[in-house]
């Protein structure tokens, strides 16, 4: 089933009444927004890992993902930080840190 979205202006703004019943069935349709495999995820890793030292600094890291695309805010920045920097060497090992953004299926 596809979304409809109504071509009346509403002044760009979406009742959450509206919003939240149809955010649901989009994310709950498992089988029509599947997780992107943490092979695609790697390669994703690897276009930003130009040298191809199988890692990231935080720097590499954060200008990618705050320049390009849908920018992260600067708390989902620290909370990935957080999870994805290792703590010895300071930087991203990337395979290690793909497997933890994979969605768990229930």
């Amino acid at each position: 089933r596809e979304a409809v979205v109504s071509t009346q202006s509403t002044g760009g703004y979406v009742r959450y009444e509206r919003f939240e019943p149809m955010m649901t069935r989009v994310l709950m349709d498992k089988s029509r927004y599947r997780p992107e495999p943490e092979d695609r995820i790697i390669k994703a890793f690897e276009v930003l890992d130009i040298d191809g030292k199988g890692y990231l600094t935080p720097d590499e890291l954060q200008k990618a993902l705050t320049t390009e695309g849908e920018s992260f805010t600067n708390e989902e920045m620290e909370e990935m930080m957080s999870a994805a920097v290792d703590q010895d060497k300071q930087v991203v090992y990337y395979r290690d840190f793909a497997p933890l953004m994979l969605l768990e299926e229930s």
